[in-house]
C-alpha cells in the first residue's frame, strides 16, 4: 500500500501540467467571452473600491513600506513592487463585496486572481490572449478547489476565498511567466503555507475580511518569485497525508473530492458557473434582495407600513452567517458589517429602493426607517433542497392591512449588457466617459490587443 501511495502522482503535478500545457487553440469562445466580462466585471469593482477607507489605509502603509518599485499600481499613479501592487488591487476588489462568486465552493475567484494578474501583465506588456489565458486557469482552478471540499471552509472557521485564492492566484501568475510544471507545482506548495482566513472579523465587522483578497495575491506574487529562485515546495500539497484541506478541515473521515481538480477538466469549464454581483454585499443575500425590490416595484410597497418580513434561507451555515445573531445583524457596527447582514441589507433596499455601490453609507447605517424595518425581518432556517441548482429567495411580506406578498426568486444569469452597466454605474464618477468608453471596446476585443499595458495606463494616468 504505501509503495502504490508512493507511486501515484500528486494532484498538484497533474494540475500544473494542464495549466503549462493549455494553449489559446484549446479554449471554447464562450470560455473566451466569459472570461472577458468577468475582466471586466472586477475592473470596474477596483476602481469602484478605490476611494474606501481600507483602500486608502491600504495604499498608504505599501508606501510606507517601500518594498520595491517597477510594477504599476492601477487606479493610481506611481508604482511599487508586484506584491504590494498586487496587494492594493486586492482590497480594492473586495472592499464594496461587489466581486463575483463561483456557488459550489463557494469562493470569489476572479478578485485574487485578477489582482495578481493585473500588475504583472501591465508590468510585462503581455497581450490580452495571455492576460485571458492567465485570469482563465486561476478561475477555473479556484472554483475547482472550492469544490474539493464545498462549504467546508466556512464550517471550519475559514473564509474559503482567503484560503484558496493564493492558489488561483499563483496559477495565473504562473501562466503570464509560462512557468515550467514544477516551479508551478513549487510555487502552490509554497502558497500554501503562506494563505490563512480566519473568520473573526465576521463578528465585530473589523478589517481583516477586507484584506483576504489582498494577501491572497500578494503570497501569490511572493510564493512564485520563491519558486522561481530554487525554493521547493510539496508537490502532495493538496492530497498529502499532512495537505493542505486535512489540515485545515479536521473533521474525521471527511470524503474529500480531490478528482473534483481533474474530473473533465478543460472540457468541462467552471467558469461558466461564476456569478456576478448585482449587490455589494454577501451573496447569500442577493435571490431575497431580488424578491423585495421585486415586490416593491410591483406593490408600490411602502416599507413604513409593513409589520413584519419573513424569509425562509437554507438551513446551512453559510446562509446562518448572515443572519444570525440576531441582535448583532440589525445593528451593524460599520460598513462593512452592514455588507454581511441579511437584516440590514434587505431593510435598506426596501425602504431606499436600491442597493448599488453607494449603499451602507453611515447616514443609512443610522436611519430609524431602516434600523425599524431590520427588527421586523424574521428569518427562518429550512432543509435546504438537496435537488435545488441555485440560491433561491423565498419572502413574504406582511403589511399592516393585513395583505401579504409573496415572491421567489432564484440566482439568475447575467447578460453581456448587465456587465456593461454594472461597469459603467461602477467607473462613472471615478473616470473620464471617454476613458470609461475606450476601455469597454479595448475589454470587449481584449484577444486582439497586443499591449494591455496601454489599457491599465488610462487608467493609472486620470487621477
Amino acid at each position: 500500500m504505501t509503495n502504490m501511495t508512493m507511486a501515484r502522482t500528486p494532484v498538484s503535478v497533474s494540475v500544473a501540467e494542464w495549466v503549462s500545457g493549455l494553449s489559446w487553440s484549446q479554449i471554447p469562445p464562450n470560455v473566451i467571452e466569459a472570461t472577458k466580462l468577468h475582466i471586466m466585471d472586477i475592473l470596474g469593482v477596483m476602481l469602484a473600491g478605490r476611494n474606501v477607507p481600507i483602500v486608502s489605509k491600504v495604499r498608504h502603509a505599501v508606501l510606507q513600506s517601500a518594498a520595491g518599485s517597477g510594477v504599476p499600481t492601477i487606479g493610481y499613479p506611481g508604482e511599487a513592487s508586484l506584491p504590494n501592487a498586487a496587494l492594493m488591487l486586492g482590497v480594492m476588489a473586495t472592499a464594496l463585496e461587489f466581486d463575483d462568486t463561483h456557488f459550489d465552493g463557494p469562493v470569489h475567484s476572479t478578485g485574487p486572481v485578477a489582482a495578481a494578474a493585473f500588475p504583472l501583465a501591465a508590468k510585462l506588456e503581455i497581450s490580452g490572449r495571455k492576460l485571458i489565458e492567465a485570469v482563465l486557469v486561476g478561475n477555473e482552478l479556484s472554483c475547482r478547489l472550492g469544490q474539493v471540499a464545498p462549504g467546508m471552509f466556512h464550517k471550519c472557521g475559514f473564509q474559503a476565498t482567503g484560503a484558496l485564492g493564493t492558489f488561483g492566484a499563483i496559477y495565473a501568475l504562473g501562466k503570464i511567466l509560462s512557468l515550467p510544471a514544477m516551479q508551478l507545482v513549487n510555487a502552490i506548495g509554497l502558497g500554501a503555507s503562506m494563505t490563512a482566513s480566519c473568520m473573526a472579523s465576521f463578528e465585530d465587522g473589523t478589517a481583516p475580511k477586507s484584506l483576504h483578497v489582498g494577501l491572497d495575491a500578494c503570497a501569490a506574487a511572493q510564493a512564485v518569485s520563491f519558486a522561481q529562485n530554487g525554493i521547493s515546495g510539496p508537490p502532495a500539497v493538496f492530497d498529502g497525508r499532512l495537505g493542505f484541506y486535512r489540515s485545515h478541515i479536521q473533521v474525521q473521515e471527511y470524503d474529500f473530492q480531490f478528482d473534483a481538480l481533474l474530473r473533465q477538466l478543460g472540457t468541462r469549464w467552471e467558469v461558466l458557473d461564476i456569478v456576478s454581483k448585482s449587490y455589494p454585499c454577501s451573496y447569500q443575500c442577493h435571490p431575497y434582495l431580488d424578491a423585495v425590490l421585486e415586490l416593491r416595484a410591483a406593490h408600490g410597497i411602502d416599507a413604513s407600513a409593513v409589520t413584519e418580513i419573513v424569509c425562509l434561507l437554507p438551513d446551512d451555515p453559510l446562509w446562518a452567517l448572515v443572519c444570525q445573531p440576531v441582535s448583532e445583524k440589525v445593528r451593524p457596527n460599520n460598513s462593512w458589517h452592514a455588507r454581511v447582514s441579511f437584516q440590514h441589507s434587505l431593510a435598506e433596499a426596501l425602504v431606499l429602493g436600491k442597493l448599488d455601490k453607494t449603499a451602507y453609507s453611515e447616514a443609512n447605517l443610522a436611519d430609524p426607517r431602516i434600523n425599524g424595518l431590520a427588527d421586523r425581518i424574521r428569518c427562518v432556517l429550512v432543509p435546504r433542497d438537496a435537488n435545488s441548482t441555485g440560491a433561491v429567495g423565498q419572502v413574504q411580506v406582511f403589511m399592516g392591512d393585513g395583505t401579504r406578498w409573496v415572491a421567489q426568486t432564484r440566482k439568475s444569469r447575467k447578460t453581456p449588457q448587465d456587465f456593461l452597466l454594472k461597469f459603467r454605474d461602477n467607473v462613472s464618477d471615478v473616470i473620464p466617459p471617454d476613458v470609461m468608453h475606450q476601455t469597454v471596446e479595448d475589454l470587449l476585443q481584449l484577444e486582439r490587443t497586443a499591449n494591455v499595458a496601454t489599457i491599465f495606463r488610462k487608467l493609472s494616468s486620470t487621477n
